[in-house]
């Protein structure tokens, strides 16, 4: 790891979503994620959620909402 970068595998895709992607990039994120994980066993849904979560709040509250996860959940 390089001195001065963040210690996690989350914060570069967080800023990648908020920084980078414009409004429209992130709602074809997020639409891409959710369809993709349309078929996805409810319990590995909701863990791919936290880690989504982890790396940006916004990409993970509208990732649980649109799998139907109630909003307090997808934080779990």
């Amino acid at each position: 790891m390089r001195p001065g970068t963040p210690d996690n595998d989350y914060a570069q895709p967080g800023t990648l979503f908020r920084k980078v992607f414009c409004d429209q990039m992130r709602k074809n994120t997020i639409s891409n994620l959710s369809g993709a994980m349309k078929g996805v066993r409810r319990d590995i849904a909701e863990r791919v959620i936290k880690m989504f979560h982890k790396a940006d709040g916004e990409l993970g509250e509208k990732l649980g909402q649109e799998l139907g996860f109630p909003v307090v959940k997808s934080r779990l």
